[in-house]
């Protein structure tokens, strides 16, 4: 030791070593643990197939072990957390669960941060099929209704049935990409009824034509005309009592008169409608549904050259095809009609203004009402039988007009209208055939639907223009043929 005691405090004391026996010592036992660990975790490994190869039930999908054994179980352990939490990193190989058509592989630890896309389209469009429930090891009991699933299947209840690569007997996918069910399949189209003249079965919509100017009558591919299509029931093979057509002229203009004609007059009257009627369309059906034939009166050029209100009227001297056009925009404003009427003008006497117009008329499969032929030098009725238009037209004598008003300077009375029904009346039962017609005015609507409920008991039959019509040689052509019955077989042979 130095004199100094400070100094001797500093100094280092040294240990003394130690000998090669403790670090034997130490080794021995790292071994013992190192070895007791590995026994506890092979013990362990022994009973990790029991957990994953329970039986499937309902509710739950079947696990398929791997086929390398796994060191510990973070594989299991992933697969019981719900599928909203990412599973912790596997050290074993993907497992894979087996839906009855689907396929979904575990994650592998290289995809934990991204899973995978799902195998079939159809599992994005219903992920409530695709997903896999949790895995539990408590027995569900399956839905009542559920059917037993075979051997070896693993059913997952609720999940609609599709169809993938690896399922090819699987059923057809029933559900729609919104995950609803489909809707059941349209019942199929009911057989078509008889369409007023026509063949069973034929199409309003096939006849009609849609241009420029709207919606055109056209003639149908069977043949079928609209004059045949939109006649009322009537019953053209009654040739006991006499026919008598009554027409009104003028209707649509005033709704409350249009209103109480169709409601109050008989079956079988002919309205005919000014082209410029509010809702034409409307009133046409709801006299069709009445039994009533409905006509279109064209606008045509004053005798005194006065030009008319409404639509631009029919002029002598017009071009054809401006007199065409304006004879489509007349009849593009409904459907339902069975042709068109016509007044006294000097249109109608001039052939090379009127052929264009009937041949319009006959290839649009609509039949002319003429008014007062003899009041001028009409040519319809020859050009009408020369195109096979049919043809209809008012009785020449006595004069057809049964409320002719202001006739004598005075305002027409109920006597004056019941007077022209009358003679009317008392024409056709000689002629058997015929056609009268008024204005429409309420006084004629009441006394011709007062008319009519005794002229049905007087034997007079009340006809719509088309049973008072002449379909002449060049319009029988042009009929649709109906199917006739096979011949019955020669008895003699």
């Amino acid at each position: 030791m130095s004199e100094d005691p400070a100094l001797d405090r500093r100094l280092p004391v040294l240990r003394k070593q130690r000998g090669a026996g403790i670090y034997m010592a130490y080794s021995i036992a790292g071994a013992l643990l190192l070895g007791a660990g590995a026994l506890s975790l092979g013990h362990l490994s022994t009973y990790r197939p029991s957990v994953v190869s329970q039986p499937a039930i309902a509710g739950q999908a079947k696990v398929q072990p791997s086929d390398q054994a796994a060191p510990a179980s973070p594989g299991v352990l992933a697969q019981a957390q719900p599928p909203s939490q990412p599973p912790p990193p596997p050290t074993a190989p993907p497992a894979t669960i087996r839906l009855p058509s689907v396929t979904v592989k575990m994650p592998a630890p290289s995809d934990v941060a991204a899973p995978p896309p799902p195998a079939n389209p159809a599992a994005a469009a219903a992920p409530a099929a695709t997903t896999p429930p949790p895995l539990t090891t408590e027995p569900v009991p399956p839905p009542a209704a559920a059917a037993s699933p075979p051997p070896g299947a693993s059913p997952v209840a609720d999940a609609p049935p599709t169809t993938s690569a690896d399922a090819g007997d699987a059923p057809v996918n029933l559900i729609a990409a919104n995950g609803l069910p489909l809707p059941p399949p349209e019942k199929p189209p009911a057989p078509g009824r008889r369409l007023g003249k026509c063949p069973a079965g034929t199409d309003v919509a096939d006849m009609i034509e849609t241009g420029p100017a709207g919606r055109l009558p056209r003639i149908a591919g069977n043949g079928c005309m609209s004059w045949l299509a939109y006649a009322s029931d009537f019953d053209h093979l009654d040739r006991e009592r006499p026919r008598l057509g009554v027409a009104i002229i003028g209707i649509g203009l005033s709704e409350p008169l249009t209103q109480k004609a169709i409601e109050t007059l008989p079956p079988g009257t002919t309205l005919v409608f000014m082209p410029e009627t509010p809702n034409l369309d409307r009133w046409i059906q709801r006299a069709r549904e009445r039994g009533l034939e409905a006509v279109l009166l064209l606008p045509s050029q004053n005798p005194q050259g006065v030009a008319e209100r409404g639509m631009p009227a029919l002029q002598k001297g017009l071009a054809p095809a401006e007199n065409v056009r304006r004879l489509r925009a007349v009849l593009a404003r409904a459907t339902g009609y069975v042709g068109v009427a016509v007044l006294p003008s000097p249109v109608l006497e001039d052939a090379a203004t009127l052929r264009p117009l009937l041949t319009e008329i006959r290839d649009r499969g609509l039949l002319v009402l003429e008014f007062e032929r003899w009041n001028g030098k009409s040519l319809v009725h020859s050009i009408s039988r020369e195109l096979g238009v049919p043809y209809s037209t008012d009785i020449d004598s006595p004069i057809a007009w049964v409320d002719r008003f202001n006739a004598n300077g005075r305002e027409t009375t109920a006597a004056d209208v019941d007077a022209g029904l009358g003679e009317v009346e008392k024409y056709v039962r000689t002629a058997r055939f015929g056609l009268g017609w008024s204005l429409a005015r309420p006084l004629a609507v009441d006394r011709i639907a007062a008319w009519a409920a005794g002229a049905r008991t007087r034997g007079i039959l009340i006809a719509p223009v088309t049973g008072v019509t002449e379909c002449a040689e060049s319009c029988q052509k042009r009929l649709p043929r109906a199917q006739q019955p096979p011949a019955p077989p020669d008895s003699t042979r």
